[in-house]
C-alpha cells in the first residue's frame, strides 16, 4: 500500500498478519489481511497507517 493512495485491493504475500486503519492511533481501524490472503476491498478508504501483527505498538 502506497502512501496517499486508495487501495481496491489486497494481495498479501508476507507471512505475518497486518492490520490497517485511517490513522496511525489505530483509529478508523479499516481492517486486516491475513498471510497469504487476496481480495477487493468494500469501500474506498486512504490508509494512513500499517502495522504488522504483535510488533510494538500494533493492536491485536
Amino acid at each position: 500500500m502506497a502512501n496517499g493512495v486508495i487501495p481496491r485491493s489486497v494481495y498479501h504475500r508476507t507471512a505475518y498478519r497486518y492490520h490497517y486503519s485511517m490513522d496511525a492511533d489505530h483509529e478508523g481501524r479499516i481492517g486486516s489481511t491475513v498471510a497469504g490472503d487476496r481480495g477487493n476491498l468494500s469501500g474506498r478508504y486512504l490508509v494512513g497507517f500499517l502495522c504488522r501483527r504483535n510488533s510494538t505498538g500494533c493492536p491485536n
